[in-house]
């Protein structure tokens, strides 16, 4: 089983605005409380931001995919799970955008949590935090407009848990 401990600079080379850091902050704080506890954030100065979670006990999806498939009735609970973390996510305004299973921690309680903030970024309608024309994320789990290089939506998070679905309904 695997432990970890996320603690994850932000690297985009560019001191990060402090409204970003302050929202990515809160909003982690309020998503993250239940069931995975924030226990600091910061910023490592030129190198961007910093966010330290609880440690978790268990294994990412991505371990337990490799050793067994779980019923379609565990996978449909744990799905639901994840949805249910993902539209928190959402509801608080930010995008995961690298949703896949080695970011989705089966807790020893049976508990999945989504972790991995590295490429978040909340939701701007002004004007995007990453260029257009950059994709990033793992690309088996990235939405046809992150390929393309068109700003990513919730709908891009949305995509990733439908590759997620599929790859613990079938196996592949």
């Amino acid at each position: 089983q695997r432990q970890t401990s996320d603690v994850r600079p932000q690297t985009s080379g560019k001191r990060p605005n402090p409204t970003i850091q302050g929202t990515l902050e809160r909003v982690l704080q309020r998503i993250l409380r239940e069931p995975v506890q924030v226990i600091g954030s910061g910023e490592l100065g030129d190198r961007g931001l910093w966010i330290a979670y609880e440690l978790v006990r268990g294994e990412t999806f991505a371990a337990l995919l490799k050793h067994a498939q779980p019923s379609i009735t565990e996978s449909l609970k744990l799905l639901a799970a994840v949805l249910a973390g993902l539209q928190a996510i959402h509801d608080a305004g930010v995008l995961h955008r690298d949703l896949k299973p080695a970011n989705i921690m089966l807790g020893r309680d049976g508990v999945p949590r989504i972790l991995d903030f590295g490429l978040a970024r909340p939701v701007v309608r002004e004007k995007p935090l990453t260029e257009v024309g950059t994709a990033l994320g793992t690309a088996g789990y990235m939405g046809p407009e992150t390929l393309l290089g068109q700003a990513p939506t919730s709908a891009t998070d949305i995509y990733a848990a439908g590759a997620l679905a599929f790859a613990m309904l079938t196996g592949q």
